[in-house]
């Protein structure tokens, strides 16, 4: 609350500067007492000095130089002070440490994450704990540290893949004998554990992430998304190299959201979830109502799991291939889906 005054009158100065309909920003935010100033000329200094100055003179709090800190991004001028405030190669931002680049901050932070992982697997490895256990402490601890920095910046290949020894170091503790990771993603009543795929969600938290921003238009992802014609799922096959290869944030969801199911106006959120998770096709109920979707969608499912389970037979068990439909859909990038249990039989 008492920031708020502050916060408003650089967000109003500075908008003010460099009015037009295309010169939309972002240029102050905040969390808590955690201000992030974004600036984009030299001639924003003195709008920041005069904000600061009235600021001060009204509630008698003074900035901090001591803990302040300047990074310049693109081709700032670094002879340029900011109020005395040095200036750094990067900078920690709500727990996320930045540079000068997308790639070189992602590079680093998920560095530190895997280590946090692996540290918290060694700690945990001399637990006596059962197979089903172990999957739960990976759930709800172990990976537990990734979930926040996946909003933000997507993980580098080389860090899922040892973030998935890791797992699986944990999980089967030396055994010589052990299932792949692949088949412990499938869901129980298919033969698995239910265990997450970990890639996958971070590219769904990822991409949770952009779709909220996008609602804002006065976002800077919000206006880079709709430059690079974002806001509407891609088509199939997806263009990547449209992309700058810069912006690998922007690939990802050029990819992803060729395979995505739009959700449609009339369909509510749990219907949409029921629908992508349990049924072949949710075009179909695109412009039905919530009422007759929902109730459609679960009778299908309920008449599909009464035939498994009333067929002896595993090669006549009807669409045996919709247990991987997840996988599919919202992973092609990883190209051939997990095996299907009923093939080898």
């Amino acid at each position: 609350m008492c920031l708020n005054p502050l916060l408003c009158m650089i967000d109003g100065n500075l908008a003010a500067a460099h009015s037009g309909p295309h010169n939309k920003r972002t240029a102050v935010i905040a969390y808590a007492d955690d201000v992030s100033i974004i600036l984009r000329s030299p001639k924003d200094i003195p709008i920041i000095q005069e904000a600061l100055r009235c600021y001060e003179d009204s509630s008698g709090a003074k900035v901090n130089i001591q803990k302040s800190k300047a990074m310049t991004l693109g081709s700032w001028d670094t002879s340029h002070t900011i109020m005395g405030i040095p200036y750094h190669t990067e900078l920690r931002i709500l727990g996320i440490k930045m540079t000068t680049t997308i790639q070189q901050s992602a590079i680093n932070i998920w560095r530190t994450v895997r280590g946090k992982i692996r540290a918290q697997a060694r700690d945990a490895y001399s637990r006596t704990l059962s197979l089903n256990q172990r999957v739960l402490y990976v759930h709800n601890y172990l990976l537990a540290k990734a979930w926040y920095t996946a909003q933000i910046l997507p993980p580098p290949s080389d860090c899922i893949r040892q973030i998935n020894t890791a797992m699986s170091w944990y999980m089967w503790q030396g055994d010589t004998f052990r299932v792949p990771l692949s088949t412990l993603y499938r869901r129980k009543e298919h033969g698995g554990l239910a265990l997450i795929h970990s890639e996958a969600k971070c590219r769904a938290l990822l991409l949770y992430r952009l779709q909220t921003l996008s609602q804002n238009s006065r976002t800077t992802t919000g206006q880079w998304l709709k430059k690079w014609n974002l806001l509407q799922p891609s088509k199939n096959p997806p263009n990547r190299e449209r992309i700058a290869a810069t912006l690998d944030y922007l690939r990802i969801l050029e990819t992803d959201s060729a395979y995505m199911v739009s959700q449609g106006k009339t369909v509510t959120v749990q219907t949409y979830r029921r629908l992508i998770r349990h049924d072949t096709d949710p075009y179909k109920y695109r412009d039905k109502t919530p009422q007759h979707a929902h109730r459609t969608a679960l009778a299908e499912y309920r008449m599909a799991k009464n035939m498994e389970e009333s067929v002896d037979s595993p090669s006549h068990r009807p669409n045996e291939d919709n247990m991987v439909q997840d996988y599919t859909r919202y992973c092609p990038y990883k190209g051939t889906p997990p095996q299907n249990p009923y093939s080898s039989h």
